[in-house]
Order: structure tokens, then sequence, then C-alpha cells
């Protein structure tokens, strides 16, 4: 990911009208403020592909279909995000749909210039959402994954898999090697 994403106020009818006149570009509404969504780097989008294949795999056969970075996310009212990935088991999320209103697992791939976004606004966000129970923020730039899965109203576990651990999605009972996420994906060597 390149330039830090430029923020402006609108209202969240010129946001709608912003998306569908410019279909090329995403942008995210969170209280007013709009954020053009970055590009995407080789990196960000390899681990993208390998997570959706990884779940589209494993959910075979269930009800729950696997969301990418195209298909926005309605938090609430004054919240639209759009997330790396996203899972939905519910019927509502079924068929054509531009907007996820109930997904259960949302997936963010992190680079320096979307860890704090992912971290902070978004995360409040996803916490606030009552169908959201996983959280994974994957990192970009080295073979981590942090999982944060909903114990209650209002608690959230933790836990942070490397490259030779195998991440449990406990929600979903998916389970994989970190391994698998970071296949063909090249890391910078560091000096």
């Amino acid at each position: 990911m390149t330039a830090k994403p430029e923020r402006s106020s609108m209202s969240l009818e010129d946001y709608f009208h912003l998306q569908e006149s410019d279909p090329v570009n995403r942008y995210e509404f969170i209280d007013g403020q709009v954020t053009q969504v970055p590009c995407e780097a080789q990196n960000h989008t390899t681990i993208s592909v390998n997570l959706a294949r990884i779940l589209q795999n494993a959910l075979s056969g269930r009800p729950c279909l696997v969301f990418d970075m195209h298909t926005r996310i309605r938090l609430n009212r004054s919240c639209y995000v759009y997330a790396d990935l996203a899972v939905s088991c519910h019927s509502q999320d079924r068929g054509w749909v531009t907007t996820l209103h109930a997904p259960c697992l949302v997936g963010e791939i992190i680079s320096p210039e979307t860890a704090t976004r992912d971290r902070n606004e978004k995360f409040i966000g996803y916490r606030d959402h009552a169908s959201i129970q996983e959280y994974l923020l994957i990192s970009a730039d080295h073979p981590q994954i942090e999982v944060f899965r909903r114990e209650g109203k209002n608690s959230w576990s933790y836990i942070i898999y490397h490259e030779r651990d195998t991440v449990d999605l406990l929600r979903l009972m998916v389970h994989f090697p970190v391994s698998d996420l970071y296949k063909n994906v090249f890391f910078p060597i560091h000096k």
C-alpha cells in the first residue's frame, strides 16, 4: 500500500453517490468521514487469495459464503467499511449482495499504512457489531496472524499465531497451518 488515504466529510447520501459514480475505487464511511481505500500490494493480494481458498474449501457444503475486498460491510447506520475478507453464514447475506449485514468473521491484511486504522477505528466497529465473532489481523510483512475472538458481549480473547502454528477459527470450526496462508508470499530482506 502506498500513500496514506485522504479523508473528507460528507453525508451518507453523498457517500453512496460517490461510491456509485466511482466504481473503480472503494471508499469507507465512518461517522461522516470518507476515506479512499488504498490499492493492494502483491503480498496483500496473494494472502487474500490464499485465505479465501482455505476458507472456501473448509466451508464447502455449509451455508457460509466467503466475500472478498469488494463487498461492503454495514456496521451501523453511520459506518460502512470494506474488509479484505469476510465470511457470513446468515441468510440475509446470500444471493447478489453488495453490502453484508451479518458477517461472522472479518479479516484485514495489515501493512504499516493500514495497521492503525485496522486496529483502532475499524476494530471498534467490528467489536460493536453483534454478528462478528472473530476478527483476523494478518501481517503482509511477516508470517503472523492475530485472532480476536468474541467471548461475551464486551469480552474478546486474543491470540497470535506464527509461522509454524495452526490457526484455530473456533466459531467456524476451521483450522489451517499459518504456512498455507503465506504460500507464494515473499518478504523483504531486512538488513
